[in-house]
């Protein structure tokens, strides 16, 4: 692994970088499909997992480049990621066993002479992501002074979610697994994932048979693999880390110091604060990188499904129109209120909801049986059933609402229109009632009534009508809600090209630094498929005289000498489960 030893960055450009990834995934935090479906749910899951970086590692780190290097070791179940920790310490950190998984929550090991600011800044962050169920474990030593490690759950649990959380707090990955069991399907996605988010990744190959010659096939292929993934540099086995058989002493649940001494000496370099400064350059320098892009590109579907919701909602707000537009007529041919139902306001006020509601239910099978014939709506209609092709339960009495609404304002308008001194206060409630029923009659008011307001009450039985209208008009929006509930709240053009703008920006000064980051990622396609393959099939090797059989990554691993059966390659033993490291 390499690491820069130059000069580390500013800590004024640090800031800026943050300050900058601050204002991004501020708008981010905003950004959502309208769409709801397979979709939606993977922009959200997308989304969340780019807030995770910074909220999780960028934020903290930026604000504390000194603080201890952080390290999570993730795997597949029963590969030895706690013996690791434990052979890294030479003590028993993390229990270690035949049962599986024997970890079941995440540990933290760290130093006790870590400051207690920092300390308790970094507790409570990997409590708030990966759990309250984290434990820890403190010793004093020259290694964990500056480097704290991340014991997690097998791969296998919980659907990656502790591996994954662990990965966003820390500064370095170590994937952990065994000749059996690194071609696993779901160790791929998982390093996908990883890389994506922009942090450094050692790999280590566990419980390699004693063979030299077969360690080699081994880390060859496992190389091969993680190169055509865009996982490794170089299909180059000497940038793996390979840890042989051998024997675990019960009293710390290590492996010999020797046996993982190449490791050792790996997290001593990077904890060392002459080499951790250009590690954690290299790391903000490539997640704030990745947060940038994977920004940008949420913005595509975003953008993508604008003219679909637009079309969608089209077809609502025409539908709903078109039944604004009867209730309109009705109202000024005086047709909406059945005239015995004018001596009462109650029976005019319900009898007139009653109607907005049959509009509006009209109007719902229109808008519902569009959208029920488009691809991207289809299976929404179904799900909501028979709900979305009438009127809502509330509908009717939004209606009323919106009627007694309209009624409280009419004394104030009339008030607004009467000639000076001929409404008096008292007549008020009076004038309302005469005008409530005029508005809904469709006719003049009597000729008693006009000589009180200016213009003989024209001009205030207008808007008196027109206000009623904008009543049974709210009635029907409301109901017409329901449909842009589904689809979420509205995307401004605004905001996706203010995402496209920022990620610009953070881009354009991570390009300023660049060269002061001499390990730099510069993979420009991001895009590379990953199979999620298991490999089931076999290599063949020649060593010596004899021919052995491996299944690589295979559920197990098959041995078979024709030549030289005397010949030490006891990859029986390597099944036992007694001397699994």
């Amino acid at each position: 692994m390499c690491c820069n030893q130059g000069m580390p960055l500013d800590p004024r450009d640090l800031a800026a970088i943050g300050s900058d990834l601050t204002r991004l995934t501020n708008l981010l935090r905003e950004a959502h499909m309208q769409l709801p479906g397979r979709q939606a749910d993977d922009f959200a899951a997308e989304r969340d997992e780019i807030l995770l970086s910074f909220d999780g590692y960028l934020e903290p780190r930026i604000g504390a480049p000194d603080a201890p290097i952080v390290v999570a070791v993730v795997g597949p179940g029963g590969v030895g990621k706690s013996t690791l920790i434990n052979s890294v310490a030479q003590e028993m950190v993390a229990a270690t066993g035949v049962v599986r998984p024997t970890t079941r929550f995440p540990l933290v090991f760290g130093g006790a002479s870590q400051s207690e600011e920092h300390w308790a800044e970094f507790s409570d962050r990997v409590a708030h992501h990966l759990g309250e169920q984290v434990s820890s474990v403190l010793v004093d030593s020259d290694l964990t002074a500056h480097l704290t490690m991340i014991d997690t759950p097998p791969l296998e649990e919980n659907d990656d979610v502790s591996a994954v959380q662990a990965v966003a707090v820390s500064d370095l990955c170590i994937f952990i697994t065994t000749p059996t069991r690194y071609a696993d399907g779901r160790a791929w996605s998982f390093l996908r994932r990883t890389r994506r988010r922009g942090i450094p990744i050692l790999f280590v190959v566990n419980r390699l048979p004693a063979d030299l010659e077969l360690q080699d096939v081994i880390l060859s292929d496992f190389a091969r693999r993680l190169h055509d993934r865009e996982l490794l540099a170089a299909a180059d086995a000497s940038l793996l880390f390979g840890i042989t058989e051998g024997l675990i002493d019960p009293q710390n649940g290590a492996l010999h110091a020797d046996d993982v001494s190449a490791v050792r000496k790996e997290l001593a370099e990077v904890a060392d604060p002459a080499y951790r400064s250009g590690l954690v350059d290299e790391t903000v320098y490539a997640t704030a990188r990745m947060v940038a892009e994977r920004a940008r590109s949420l913005t595509r579907p975003m953008a993508a499904e604008q003219p679909v919701v637009m079309t969608l909602m089209d077809t609502v707000a025409n539908a709903y129109e078109l039944e604004a537009g009867v209730l309109d007529i009705q109202l000024r041919g005086g047709e909406l209120t059945d005239p015995a139902h004018l001596r009462d306001w109650t029976r005019a006020c319900s009898g007139l909801a009653g109607i907005v509601a049959r509009r509006a239910g009209a109007a719902a099978h229109e808008a519902a049986s569009v959208w029920s014939k488009l691809p991207e709506t289809a299976n929404l209609v179904e799900v909501q059933g028979p709900e979305l092709w009438r009127h809502g339960h509330d509908t009717t009495s939004a209606a009323v609402l919106a009627l007694e609404s309209w009624k409280s304002g009419l004394e104030p308008l009339a008030r607004t229109h009467a000639k000076p001194g001929r409404l008096r206060w008292r007549s008020g409630p009076r004038a309302v009632e005469v005008l409530w029923r005029t508005a809904m009659s469709g006719q003049d008011l009597p000729r008693k009534v006009r000589r009180k307001f200016v213009d003989e009450g024209e001009q205030l039985v207008a808007t008196a009508r027109a206000e009623l209208s904008e009543a049974l008009r709210n009635g029907l929006a409301h109901d017409a809600e329901r449909f842009t509930r589904f689809l979420g709240a509205d995307v401004s053009d605004d905001l996706y090209h203010s995402i496209v703008g920022h990620a610009d920006g953070v881009d354009a000064r991570l390009d300023g630094l660049a060269a002061q980051i001499p390990s730099a990622w510069t993979d420009e396609d991001d895009d590379v498929e990953v199979v999620e393959d298991s490999m089931d099939q076999s290599i063949t090797v020649e060593i010596g005289e004899g021919s052995t059989v491996i299944e690589l990554g295979g559920e197990q691993l098959y041995r078979r000498i024709e030549a030289n059966p005397d010949r030490e390659l006891d990859l029986a033993a390597a099944a036992d489960p007694e001397s699994k490291s």
